[in-house]
């Protein structure tokens, strides 16, 4: 059925569907919607941080592999950061949130950190 967007997934579900397809123009492009929909509206951080994996989607900077769209995830991560959800965080959400925005759109882990953590 042609209205049936997404079956019957909700708004976020589709989002972060969009933003995860190999498709670089439909990444972009949602998360163009998702900054929209962060600065725009009162609650639409808080909309997008009670879907489950979001805030991991945020902190893991090895997801998004092209320019344009590291610079994408990291404006929606600063949006996040200044919009009035932040709050409501906890601790240490809020720190993680902003180590992300210190680090930039580029930063890429040092493999000896991932091999350590191992």
């Amino acid at each position: 059925d042609v209205n049936d967007v997404g079956g019957g997934s909700d708004t976020t579900e589709v989002l972060m569907t969009m933003v995860k397809s190999p498709i670089e123009e439909l990444r972009l492009g949602a998360y163009e919607l998702m900054t929209a929909l962060v600065t725009g509206t009162e609650k639409g951080a808080h909309m997008l941080l009670k879907y489950g994996g979001f805030f991991e989607f945020l902190c893991h900077a090895n997801l998004e592999i092209v320019k344009e769209g590291k610079e994408a995830k990291f404006r929606l991560v600063e949006a996040v950061v200044h919009s009035s959800v932040m709050g409501l965080l906890a601790d240490e959400i809020v720190k993680a949130l902003k180590l992300v925005v210190q680090r930039g759109p580029y930063y890429v882990k040092n493999v000896q950190d991932v091999a350590l953590m191992e």
